[in-house]
């Protein structure tokens, strides 16, 4: 059988070229090329090439030399700058938010040898005016790529280094990362803007999709403590109010809660836990943190680090940011604005905050975190090296010295009050609310509730005893129009009255204490020693397995009736689970699925998963059959028969599988996305739209291709922003007669 082989470079520019098996390239005729170009939008839905198309192994070995910023209205910029410093007077030191308005421009990222140019959103950042340097025209900006991205970050901040005390920021973000703790990417880079001197400013991402994205985590609600009271004073200038402040919770990320029903459910359970923790937290600088997680352990954790590295600032309630996982219904925190200065002074001035409260609590943390990572196992090597790639230079003298220094202040903080070995749950009272809201002066906000079991909204007044009912259908569709508001610019989304659709649990094993089973719905669930058998008898039942300890021989059998369907189009329900059935956060060796005749998003999903599978067999799925996230897997057989969608899809995760064989894969057999890693050693694909799809910035090596009926052998291609070109290599590539690729340009393909 004679193989032809045809490339297609495609860009977005009108331009592309296709290739031979001998790599002779020629240009096709501009009909062609207009008509591959609405091909790859609307069949690929692919976005325009990353930085006009430079190469794969260009980009992923070079490092920034420089940012350029050319603000396109620049004399509106400096007019708008020197308001912003010089409005009500030397004596008023904040900035006033109508001068943060954007400014449209253009931001060079200039590398060692390429340069990319992506247009931008920029306007000034921060509260205060020490974040504008008058004498050198300058000041922090917060910056919104519209397109490309640097280092997958798409909104970040340029701060001026002495805003957050220079070095010790980037000390600090380090150090926090170490502990595997949620830090938005930081480090030194030098900008020039509009062409002035250059100078080195702080990059800082902002919290986002991508961000969560890019800790593992799926994406979800971001909240923070809503500041208006602390801004919004008697006197007119923000923090001089006496005594507690009134304070809510604020969802950041509100384009994830208007996405859908189940989106909006899930932040309006984030604001229920973290209102009723704010509500019943004895002051403006101790959340009741038993509110927030059933075990807050971590969260006193991080209160422990934050004063062992001076950076007790990020404290406060009104300073607090959350990442809220709906899957293990708990809250994890976000570092911000810590300012630290650990480096320049021996010890804070305060260990221990004089306003924190729960110092018992705190000291256990302390004694537990000493246990899990003894000084001895810190690796001195490991934070070395991202102090360097990040723009700080540090001897190891003096980083030993450092790492000593915060050793020492969590040794004094694990001494101060200990009694307990365990978290002693302080018994707050809801009436500490309305002392909060007294104290605030004449408050006219109403607190909104939704009731979506009973399809009922109520708005209470700030008392919570006047309350007023009406119904949901004739609340407005969206409740997340704007800063968490409706109905009147004065009320705020509370939460919720009631909570349904929780996961219960249905089994734990002996041998593995923390191995659970949990469902919703009305699932039928049969489990003898590690053999799981599940049918699912409606279409609202979903299964998640989790285990924090290694899973020898699981078995997993699971199908439900052929005439159930997901209800709703939205791709997770009220728990976030995409999968009828989801393994997550599990280890397991020799992990065995059969599936048949599922109904949902991912017919299974493996999310924050390690180990070894011998075998996943899935039959009949109505959308995705398997999904991968963030996941470190060897798997040994995957057979996947009649999916409505992809057979297999791959998101961060770095996967080996010897044997694949897919059939009646409907839109792609393989789909490999968002920064994975993927080795297959034979795969065999028949009857299927796409053969391997392979985007944003992933990679993916091929030993033996085989494929029969398939339209597009393989295409390689950008989706999303936030990430750039992608690499495939087939040794042998046994695709059809007719062997044709689709290669945005700057991806990489080479095969036989």
């Amino acid at each position: 059988m004679r193989i032809k082989y045809l490339v297609v470079i495609i860009t977005l520019a009108f331009c592309g070229q296709i290739a031979d098996k001998n790599e002779n390239l020629y240009n096709p005729n501009e009909f062609q090329n207009l008509e591959v170009q609405k091909r790859l939008v609307e069949e690929f839905g692919a976005i325009e090439p990353y930085c006009s198309g430079q190469d794969f192994d260009t980009i992923n070995n070079s490092n920034i030399t420089e940012l350029q910023i050319e603000i396109t209205d620049s004399s509106n910029w400096y007019q708008n700058l020197y308001k912003a410093y010089f409005s009500n007077g030397e004596n008023y030191s904040y900035i006033n938010d109508k001068f943060k308005k954007r400014f449209n421009s253009e931001v060079h990222l200039i590398h060692e040898n390429y340069k990319c140019t992506f247009q931008a959103e920029i306007r000034i950042s921060g509260d205060w005016k020490d974040h504008i340097d008058i004498n050198n025209s300058i000041s922090s900006m917060d910056v919104k790529l519209t397109t490309g991205n640097i280092y997958g970050v798409t909104k970040f901040k340029l701060l001026l280094p002495e805003t957050r005390y220079g070095d010790n920021e980037i000390f600090v973000t380090s150090v926090l990362e170490e502990f595997e703790l949620l830090v938005p990417r930081t480090f030194y880079v030098n900008v020039n803007i509009n062409n002035f001197a250059i100078k080195k400013f702080i990059f800082q991402e902002k919290p986002a999709k991508e961000f969560i994205e890019f800790n593992q985590l799926r994406e979800g609600p971001i909240i923070e403590t809503n500041e208006k009271y602390y801004w919004n004073t008697s006197t007119g200038i923000p923090f001089t109010e006496e005594g507690q402040i009134f304070e809510s919770g604020k969802i950041t990320n509100l384009a994830w809660s208007r996405k859908s029903e189940e989106s909006e459910f899930i932040s309006l359970v984030a604001l229920q836990k973290y209102n009723k923790a704010l509500f019943t937290s004895k002051d403006n600088s101790n959340l009741n943190y038993f509110e927030l997680n059933a075990d807050p352990i971590k969260l006193f954790e991080f209160d422990v680090l934050l004063m062992a590295l001076d950076a007790s600032h990020a404290q406060p309630n009104h300073q607090r940011k959350f990442y809220y996982n709906r899957i293990e219904n708990k809250f994890i925190p976000i570092y911000y604005d810590g300012d630290s200065q650990f480096l320049v002074r021996e010890k804070p001035d305060q260990l221990i905050r004089e306003t924190y409260d729960d110092v018992e609590n705190l000291s256990f943390a302390a004694n537990r975190f000493l246990e899990l990572h003894p000084k001895q196992n810190f690796n001195n090597k490991s934070l070395m090296e991202k102090l360097i790639l990040k723009g700080l230079i540090m001897t190891e003298e003096a980083l030993e010295i450092n790492i000593n220094r915060l050793y020492r202040n969590i040794n004094d903080i694990a001494k101060r009050r200990y009694v307990n070995d365990y978290l002693v749950k302080r018994n707050l009272s809801a009436e500490v609310l309305y002392s909060k809201l007294q104290s605030t002066g004449e408050i006219k906000s109403n607190l909104i509730f939704i009731d979506r079991k009973q399809q009922i909204v109520n708005s209470c007044t700030y008392e919570l005893i006047i309350c007023n009912a009406m119904l949901y259908k004739n609340f407005e569709n969206n409740i997340f129009l704007n800063e968490n508001k409706q109905i009147s610019n004065r009320d705020i989304i509370a939460g919720l009255d009631s909570e349904f659709g929780s996961l219960e649990t249905q089994f734990k094993i002996d041998k593995y204490p923390s191995f659970e089973v949990r469902y919703v719905g009305d699932p039928i669930i049969e489990l003898a020693e590690l053999d799981l058998n599940i049918i699912l008898t409606t279409s609202e039942d979903r299964i998640l397995i989790s285990s924090n300890s290694v899973i020898d021989n699981l078995n997993i059998n699971i199908s439900s009736p052929s005439t159930l369907k997901m209800q709703g189009s939205n791709r997770f329900d009220m728990n976030l689970l995409t999968g009828c059935l989801t393994l997550y956060n599990v280890e397991f060796i020799n992990l065995n699925i059969q599936s048949k005749n599922l109904f949902c998003e991912d017919s299974v999903n493996l999310l924050n998963t390690k180990g070894s599978v011998e075998l996943i067999d899935i039959q009949n799925s109505e959308f995705d059959a398997l999904d991968i996230d963030f996941s470190t897997l060897t798997i040994n057989k995957l057979v996947i028969k009649n999916s409505k969608n992809d057979c297999l899809d791959s998101s961060n995760s770095s996967l080996t599988i010897a044997n694949l064989e897919l059939d009646n894969c409907l839109d792609k057999g393989v789909s490999v996305g968002e920064k994975s890693d993927v080795n297959l050693k034979f795969i065999n694909i028949k009857d299927s739209n796409i053969g391997v799809a392979v985007k944003d910035s992933s990679i993916v090596d091929i030993l033996n291709y085989e494929g029969s009926n398939v339209k597009y052998c393989s295409t390689i291609f950008r989706k999303k922003q936030e990430f750039g070109p992608s690499n495939l290599r087939i040794q042998i590539d046994n695709c059809g007669d007719d062997l044709v690729n689709f290669v945005q340009k700057g991806s990489i393909y080479s095969g036989s």
